[in-house]
């Protein structure tokens, strides 16, 4: 095994190596005729590698990696965001400030609400198994 090939690069794929080359363009397109336009391939031939299982395994794979990129990314900006916020509640400017408090309210009214959410859904989640066990007794 070579040292400077990457471990993902000497597995076998049952790709091509044009499927291979095209699989980011695809992940990242909004749409599949500006991924055929992109990665340079008929349309018609980007729906037949979608109806094949391993090429669509291999393109959800790389679309979870970017959305877990996307979420660590979102969460380092929260921090540098609330920064913004807070730098922004001490601006002379009495407008700047009460914007700045407006959105810090709004952003905390909302993770609140998503924290009370969560529980309710963390409690019926444990109390779903015992409903059943008592609808299926006679």
């Amino acid at each position: 095994m070579s040292q400077n090939v990457p471990e993902n690069e000497n597995k076998e794929s049952p790709l091509s190596p044009r499927q291979q080359k095209a699989l980011p363009i695809i992940a990242a397109s909004a749409s599949l005729s500006a991924a055929a336009r992109q990665a340079k391939v008929n349309r018609k031939t980007l729906a037949r590698w979608l109806e094949d299982d391993q090429f669509r395994e291999e393109l959800d794979q790389l679309r979870d990696e970017a959305a877990e990129f996307a979420c660590r990314e979102l969460q380092r900006l929260m921090l540098n965001s609330v920064n913004v916020l807070d730098q922004a509640m001490k601006d002379p400017n009495p407008a700047i400030r009460v914007r700045a408090a407006n959105s810090a309210l709004a952003f905390a009214i909302k993770v609140g609400e998503n924290r009370k959410l969560n529980e309710q859904l963390q409690s019926l989640e444990l109390a779903l198994p015992i409903w059943a066990a008592q609808r299926l007794q006679p």
